[in-house]
């Protein structure tokens, strides 16, 4: 979605439906058209760390399959899956949204959500209950998407 350039002289449509928000993270799903018929679509992943500091990221349409096996792939970890005292595991999307696994501030396990490219904002810590909250938006996002029908890039 970043890299979406419309022709010079074309009108622009953008369209989105905030989905809602989990533990300051909050997802909108979004389109953006041209009037020469190009379009793209993806997601807003807004991240707000405090009142002060607020990042995002997008997901373009065609990650979404993958950042879904990433949320189920972390919230999969159970246990340390290292040799050493404290981990982390992540999956990290091409827009800047990264997922992390890490161990809890009660030996259990918690969970991160940043977004950023420069700066980042990161909503922590998220119970897995709140990781499977904001992955059921991501599935929302992905049936709207695909209700869409197919895209014109």
């Amino acid at each position: 979605m970043e890299a979406f350039q419309p022709a010079a002289g074309s009108v622009v449509t953008f369209g989105y439906d905030d989905l809602g928000s989990v533990r300051g993270v909050s997802i909108d799903v979004r389109e953006l058209k041209d009037s020469r018929g190009a379009d793209v679509r993806g997601l807003l992943v807004k991240v707000t760390e405090n009142e002060y500091h607020k990042e995002s990221a997008f997901v373009d349409a065609d990650e979404i399959p993958e950042l879904l096996k990433g949320f189920d792939a972390l919230l999969a970890v159970n246990a340390n899956p290292t040799q050493f005292k404290s981990f982390e595991v992540r999956y990290t999307t091409r827009g800047g949204l990264q997922l992390t696994a890490f161990n809890g501030f009660r030996d259990g396990i918690a969970y991160a959500v940043q977004a950023g490219r420069i700066t980042k904002a990161q909503a922590l810590p998220l119970s897995a209950d709140d990781m499977r909250k904001v992955r059921a938006l991501f599935e929302s996002a992905q049936q709207k998407l695909a209700s869409l029908g197919p895209s014109r890039r």
